[in-house]
């Protein structure tokens, strides 16, 4: 768990949700909210993908064991598995 509270520490991301912002939602700035149970999911690897697909434009949280990941785009199901 102590990766995971480093790892999320980086550029943009949080521990806690966004507050809301109704000038900057995910569904004004066109991002999409993806959830993500944390079973089996590498934090390491799962910060590297979404830094290689979406760069600094991502924001991560973790809530009741799900990732909560606002960010231009989807993770693929392949994206996910190779989080694994």
């Amino acid at each position: 768990m102590t990766g995971l509270k480093k790892l999320l520490s980086f550029g943009k991301s949080s521990k806690k949700p966004p507050a809301p912002n109704p000038e900057h939602s995910a569904e004004s700035s066109g991002d999409v909210v993806q959830k993500i149970d944390v079973t089996g999911i590498d934090p390491e690897k799962l910060m590297a993908k979404l830094k290689l697909k979406f760069g600094s434009e991502f924001e991560i949280y973790m809530m009741h064991d799900t990732y909560h990941i606002t960010a231009p785009d989807r993770l693929t199901a392949d994206d996910i598995e190779q989080c694994r």
